[in-house]
């Protein structure tokens, strides 16, 4: 991979342009540099070389040889990254830069070394004299080195600031002055995919300029349309800078379109040996100039060559154009070249006169007997007097062409009448003498548009379909093929005749003879065929109302006019259906007169008479017409009378309750008498009723209280009818039982109070309870115990902590109370923590010694026990933890004794609840003899 090198020498500045491997490799020779007068002197400033690369890391030695040997009195000092070299060049002596020297750069990870060659530093003096003080009058070959090094590059130029993609442009590089020597000079491009550049042009010597060419190799366009340029720059070489100019590549300018004044397509009239003008139509403007080539034919004469602004911002150019003599339809054509690219354009002209240019119509295809309308455009205004247009046509029986006089104006409209034809035909219509227009129109045979039909075929009653044609029927008119898919339903005829010029016939359609509808109505298709195809419609066979049923309004209740309502499965057909009615009780419920259903309708309502018997009775009802008969049921209402006796069937205690009376057969006015009565005299209710409302009347029963159970019956009785309720009384729910679980409740623990019944009770019942410990028990002050059940359950609660009268435990006695009676049960409350005991493991602990402490609790039962308090009377010296948790029922833990000036008690105490212990422990100095355990 190759890199581009910079060197840099510090204060004078120096390019060398080179090849650097990738890696640290082959010794690579590399352009001199011009003669510049870069002196070292001794004890001065160093010479400073940069070096700009990639892996450069790898050299951290330089070495100045001649003639392939080391040169005494200078030297080099190295500092090197990745991307940057730097080499500081020191002397004994004055050093100057002339032939001879080549600087080494190298490193054990180098595997050849680089060279930067001669012609950069050399031993001696800025005179050229060597080190060993020979010196060398002779001037240098090719003049001296000091007036070359003095020329600068004065400017860039090239001719266009554009470029088009595939072409060159010029360029010219210019100097201060004519060098005496050829010079180097660097061109180069930022974007060398956009413009290509020579790389190195030589100025020779004795001239101040060189040219050169600049390629224009593609197009870069940025945001919103733009062509980026790129900047080309002219360097002397080794120098790192010179002048700039833009140069940008952009599209070639191709000839996309030709456009002479007064060309609308079609011959162009054009007076003779007048000038037009050309527009020549670019796809893009000329930003880079150029020529394009015109060639022409015919009377068109112009410039061969067309110069294109760079400066324009059109995309187009427009040439003036001589025109010649034109007597007659001339071709002529215009060809212009540009870039390799050619673009033809053609023309007919003719004579500065009216004419026809165009003639055209959106419909020239149509049916016999429509109407062609044709546009026409003349060549130009018609004159004073009109223009009549000249139109033929090839078929006249076919074509009737009307004629166009077009006054003062440049267009107008040929109407050409068609007539009907029995098959399709096609003729032309010239309009115009001078260069004239033929049409083709083709004119069609009628064609089958739409059947319609005028509505529902019934029995006696036929419906008309109607054929249509999209034209008029030709002269000898049109026999139309007819079919139906149910020739079982329908009768049509065989074909239907439509007359010459008509636009449609029609037929009728009948019910087949002994068609039958089973349903209300039946479909089928009617067709009619042709050449061109055929139209259809879907017509419907119906049939008259049949009685399809009858229902009786108005008799159950008390409507003194019942009715009832017959009705058809369809219409009624004209003239209507009569509808007679009958029943299998005509002394109860009969019809005065029978009922018509109206022509067109479905139903009728006729009015019955009603007479009421004695009980509710039921009617069979018959509704008949010629052909049919349907029938229905209804019930008559009889005289009113008790229909349900409801109520309580079981009650327990004494109490009020409430019973319901329903009647049937209600009519207005109307009383009804009831008796009451029980079985048991104990049983109190109203001896009667007398009901005047139709709804359910209420009464109220009060039965006593029993000692064992027992049935009432109870009676109601209205005339020959008599409705009973059966009663069951039982003595009232008494208190039976209390009772606690478990018998034994420890500290917070929870319980249960059962509460029982004797029986099972009718009523929701209230229990109160209470205990003899109200402050270290709790449980409800009273409990509910549903109807329908016989038990109930409630929680008793104790407390966590019983304190110090409950230490030893008590007995608990809880009392429920009932409607007076009272119940009760007892258990045994005791405390879960019975004892507490603290040990320490020696009464005597020296001073930085451990002493263990040994808690223990003893409760009533396994379970978690609450944290132990733990205090010390010196805790500076024995410090223990403010609580501990005894798992399963014992804790330990280690305490260091802190120093003391001499014996010293602790008292260590534990605490849990309103249990307490105590131990004491002497704390001596370390080195004391041990007391034996006390």
């Amino acid at each position: 991979m190759s890199r581009r090198l910079l060197l840099v020498v510090l204060p004078a500045l120096v390019l060398l342009s080179g090849i650097l491997p990738a890696s640290p490799g082959a010794a690579q020779t590399i352009r001199s540099v011009s003669d510049q007068n870069l002196v070292i002197e001794p004890g001065g400033d160093p010479l400073v070389l940069r070096i700009d690369g990639t892996d450069l890391s790898g050299f951290t030695e330089a070495r100045f040889l001649k003639d392939g040997k080391d040169v005494e009195g200078i030297r080099g000092e190295l500092q090197t990254t990745d991307r940057l070299l730097t080499l500081s060049i020191t002397a004994d002596r004055r050093v100057s830069p002339l032939e001879g020297i080549v600087i080494e750069l190298g490193g054990p990870r180098v595997s050849e070394p680089m060279r930067l060659p001669g012609k950069v530093l050399v031993a001696g003096d800025a005179t050229g004299k060597d080190p060993a003080g020979d010196s060398d009058d002779k001037p240098r070959e090719g003049g001296d080195p000091a007036d070359d090094s003095q020329i600068q590059l004065a400017s860039i130029d090239v001719d266009h600031w554009a470029v088009y993609k595939g072409q060159r442009v010029e360029g010219t590089v210019s100097l201060t002055a004519a060098p005496s020597q050829p010079i180097d000079v660097e061109i180069r491009s930022s974007r060398p995919s956009s413009v290509g550049a020579p790389e190195v042009v030589t100025v020779p010597a004795g001239q101040t300029s060189v040219d050169f060419e600049l390629h224009g190799l593609d197009v870069v366009e940025g945001t919103a349309g733009i062509y980026l340029n790129s900047e080309i720059q002219a360097r002397k070489v080794p120098f790192s800078t010179g002048p700039t100019v833009d140069l940008t590549t952009v599209p070639l300018p191709v000839v996309t379109s030709l456009r002479l004044a007064g060309s609308t397509g079609g011959v162009t009239p054009v007076p003779s040996t007048t000038v037009l003008s050309l527009r020549i139509g670019l796809r893009e403007r000329p930003r880079a100039g150029g020529t394009i080539q015109i060639a022409t034919t015919g009377p068109l004469l112009t410039s061969s060559a067309v110069p294109l602004d760079a400066s324009s911002q059109d995309a187009f150019v427009e040439v003036p154009v001589n025109v010649g003599l034109v007597e007659d339809l001339t071709p002529a054509t215009i060809t212009a070249t540009l870039y390799g690219s050619t673009y033809t354009g053609t023309w007919s002209l003719g004579p500065d006169q009216v004419w026809v240019t165009q003639a055209s119509g959106r419909r020239t295809s149509v049916t016999g007997g429509d109407v062609i309308r044709l546009g026409v455009v003349l060549s130009r205004n018609a004159p004073i007097g009109g223009f009549p247009v000249p139109v033929q046509v090839s078929d006249p029986e076919l074509l009737d062409p009307s004629p166009l006089l077009i006054e003062q104006a440049d267009t107008g409209e040929v109407r050409i009448n068609t007539r009907a034809v029995a098959t399709t035909r096609t003729a032309t219509v010239t309009i115009g003498d001078f260069d004239p227009r033929t049409i083709n129109v083709t004119v069609r045979a009628p064609e089958l548009a739409s059947a319609d039909v005028s509505g529902p075929v019934w029995p006696d009653v036929a419906a008309t379909m109607t054929v249509s044609l999209d034209g008029p029927a030709p002269s000898g008119g049109l026999s139309i093929p007819l079919r139906t898919d149910r020739a079982d339903l329908f009768t049509v005829p065989s074909t239907v005749e439509i007359a010459p010029g008509a636009l449609s016939g029609a037929f009728e359609v009948a019910l087949a003879d002994g068609a039958v509808l089973e349903s209300t109505s039946d479909t089928g298709r009617i067709q009619a065929d042709f050449a061109s195809g055929g139209v259809g419609v879907d017509v419907t066979a119906r049939r008259y109302g049949r009685l399809a049923g009858v229902v009786i309004s108005g008799v159950a209740g008390s409507d003194p006019q019942p009715v009832a309502e017959a009705w058809l499965d369809a219409e009624a057909p004209p003239g209507g259906i009569e509808v007679a009615i009958s029943t299998d009780a005509p002394d109860h419920l009969w019809a005065d007169a029978p009922g018509t259903i109206a022509p067109g309708e479905t139903q009728v309502a006729i009015s019955l008479a009603f007479a009421r018997p004695d009980t509710r009775t039921t009617v069979t009802v018959l509704a008949q017409t010629r052909e049919d008969e349907r029938s229905t049921t209804t019930s008559l209402m009889g005289l009113p009378s008790i229909s349900a006796l409801s109520g309580p069937v079981q009650h327990q205690g004494a109490g009020d309750l409430t019973y319901q009376i329903s009647i049937s057969d209600w009519s207005a006015g109307s009383t009804l008498n009831v008796a009451l009565s029980a079985d048991d005299p104990s049983v109190q209710l109203p001896p009667s009723l007398a009901i005047t409302d139709p709804g359910e009347t209420e009464f109220t029963v009060t039965v006593p209280e029993v000692e064992a159970e027992r049935t009432v019956r109870i009676s109601a009785t209205a005339g020959t009818t008599t409705h009973t309720r059966d009663l069951g009384l039982e003595p009232p729910a008494r208190l039976a039982g209390l009772g606690i679980a478990p018998a034994t409740l420890d500290e917070g623990a929870t319980g249960t109070v059962t509460v029982n019944l004797d029986r099972t009770t009718t009523t929701s019942a209230v229990i109160s309870l209470e205990s003899n410990r109200p402050g270290q028990v709790t449980l409800p002050s009273q409990v509910s115990i549903p109807a329908g059940q016989s038990s109930v359950e409630a929680s008793v609660q104790v407390a966590s902590d019983l304190g110090p009268s409950g230490n030893s435990g008590f007995p608990l006695t809880v009392t429920a109370t009932m409607d007076g009676v009272s119940e009760t049960a007892t258990a045994r409350v005791q405390d879960l923590i019975s004892g507490l005991n603290f040990e320490a493991s020696a009464p005597t602990v020296a001073t930085g010694s451990v002493l263990t402490l040994t808690v223990t609790v003893s409760q009533t039962r396994d379970a978690p026990s609450a944290p132990v308090t733990l205090t010390s009377s010196h805790p500076s010296i024995l410090s223990v933890p403010a609580t501990v948790d005894p798992t399963s029922g014992v804790a330990t833990v280690q305490v260091i004794a802190n120093p003391v000036p001499g014996p010293t008690p602790v008292t260590l105490t534990a605490t849990i609840e309103e249990h307490a212990a105590t131990v004491v422990v002497t704390v001596e100095q370390a080195g004391a003899t041990p007391r034996a355990p006390s």
